[in-house]
C-alpha cells in the first residue's frame, strides 16, 4: 500500500514553485541576466534633491545608463554625512568598432577613459519639472573632484568616477556667496533717499517754477505766432 503524500511536503513544494517562478520573472522580464552593466558611485558637490533613481545617464546627450540609487551616508569616523549617487552603465549601448578589446582592456577601460579628461556632472533635464539627469563628458581642463572613499551597496563595492560643478551648481555658489543682507540694505536706503527727495519742499518749489516757465513760454510762442 503506498504512502498517502505529506500535505506540508505539497505545500511547501508549491510555495517553491512559486518563489522560483516570481524570481525568473524579475531576473529574465527586467533584462538585466542578459546584459553586461557595470556600476560607478558619483558624489556631487551641490544639491542631488531632484535626482531620482531611474534618471537618465547619458554622454553629449546620448542615453548610456541610469541612476540606480541615491543613498545618505553616515561617516562614524569624521561625523560626515555623504549623498554618494550610483548609476549603472549599459554597454549594450556603446558599439566596439575598428576591432576588438580583450576583456582585461575592456575592465580597465573607464580608468584609461577618466585620464583622459571624463567627468561627470549634474543637467537639467526640464526646466519646468526641475528634475535632474547626469551627463558625461571630456572636459581634461578641469579639476576632477574625487574623495577616494569606498562606497557600497547591497553589499557590493564600486569605483567611484570623478565629477565637476555643474552650471547648476555654479549659479547655486554664486547666489550663497551674494550679500542679499546688505545689498536689501541698500535698497530700502535708497529708496527712502529717493522718498525724501520726492516730498522735499525744494522739489515742489523747483516743479512750480518749471511750471510757471513752461506757461510763459507757451504765451511767448502764442505772440510770435500772432506777430
Amino acid at each position: 500500500m503506498s504512502q498517502k503524500a505529506s500535505p506540508t511536503l505539497i505545500g511547501l513544494f508549491v510555495l517553491g514553485a512559486v518563489a522560483l517562478f516570481t524570481l525568473g520573472i524579475l531576473i529574465f522580464g527586467s533584462g538585466k541576466f542578459f546584459r553586461e552593466a557595470k556600476t560607478y558611485v558619483l558624489y556631487f558637490q551641490g544639491d542631488v534633491a531632484n535626482l531620482r533613481p531611474g534618471a537618465p545617464v547619458t554622454f553629449r546627450g546620448v542615453k548610456i545608463g541610469s541612476v540606480t540609487a541615491v543613498v545618505l551616508n553616515f561617516d562614524a569616523r569624521d561625523m560626515a554625512l555623504r549623498i554618494p549617487v550610483f548609476i549603472e552603465i549599459d554597454s549594450r549601448q556603446i558599439r566596439m568598432v575598428n576591432g576588438t578589446m580583450p576583456k582585461l582592456e575592456r575592465d580597465s577601460i573607464m580608468s584609461e577613459l577618466v585620464k583622459r579628461g571624463l567627468r561627470a556632472q549634474l543637467k537639467m533635464q526640464s526646466i519646468l519639472t526641475g528634475q535632474l539627469s547626469v551627463e558625461l563628458d571630456f572636459h581634461p581642463d578641469t579639476q576632477p573632484r574625487l574623495l577616494g572613499l569606498k562606497a557600497s551597496l547591497n553589499g557590493e563595492e564600486y569605483e567611484e568616477l570623478p565629477t565637476i560643478p555643474s552650471d547648476i551648481e555654479r549659479i547655486q555658489k554664486t547666489l550663497r556667496q551674494l550679500p542679499f543682507e546688505t545689498m536689501v540694505a541698500k535698497a530700502i536706503s535708497s529708496l527712502e533717499a529717493i522718498e525724501e527727495i520726492v516730498r522735499s519742499e525744494d522739489l515742489r518749489e523747483a516743479l512750480l517754477a518749471f511750471t510757471a516757465t513752461m506757461k510763459n513760454v507757451e504765451k511767448m510762442t502764442a505772440t510770435l505766432n500772432r506777430q
